[in-house]
């Protein structure tokens, strides 16, 4: 599955990213981020985050049973229909 973004909103002034945007997965900035006590995520980590919201195209977000997988390790749970991200 390939993802794509599109942005609503325009670039801000601060990183020239769109308001809506979560991070620029073109360019990654290592080392930065928007707390002074956390580091910038690696891009398996990216990956990850958003792999689970792709849960949500199949399965109701508002099902807690559907969010309870989340509490285990649901990668176990995954049929082979599930989608996932392709980041390369």
């Amino acid at each position: 599955m390939k993802l794509e973004f599109h942005p609503t909103f325009a670039s801000s002034q601060f990183d020239s990213l769109p308001l809506d945007a979560w991070i620029d997965f073109k360019r990654l900035r290592k080392g930065l981020s928007t707390r002074s006590n956390a580091s910038s995520l690696q891009p398996k980590q990216i990956q990850r985050v958003l792999n689970i919201g792709t849960c949500f195209y199949c399965h109701n977000w508002s099902d807690s049973q559907s969010l309870n997988i989340f509490i285990t390790d649901y990668r176990r749970k995954m049929s082979s229909k599930c989608l996932q991200l392709d980041m390369k």
